[in-house]
């Protein structure tokens, strides 16, 4: 909530209206990144429509039901943010 502040005081009003949607839009994008890659590994299902096809069940794998858990969300933007910043490395904060 701080930065939107900061960022409508030094901006009028039509840049704070276009970054607060700019910033949602991100925040709901990697909401759904992140429950995609939840509910894929986890249940091996999408909208109820099972995904992965039955011989990789056959090879041995199985639906990892720690991913539907509440803490798996953590570790799957922490995954995302250290994807991230490998391939742009001027995100990557100097001490």
């Amino acid at each position: 909530m701080g930065r939107f502040e900061a960022f409508a005081l030094g901006n009028g009003v039509w840049k704070s209206f276009l970054d607060g949607v700019g910033n949602a839009a991100g925040y709901g994008w990697i909401l759904i990144v992140v429950a995609f890659i939840r509910e894929l590994f986890g249940s091996g299902e999408l909208w109820g429509v099972p995904v992965i096809p039955q011989f990789i069940y056959d090879l041995g794998y199985q639906d990892n039901g720690l991913m539907l858990l509440s803490p798996m969300a953590l570790i799957v933007v922490g995954v995302y943010i250290w994807i991230q910043r490998y391939y742009n490395r001027k995100l990557i904060e100097s001490d």
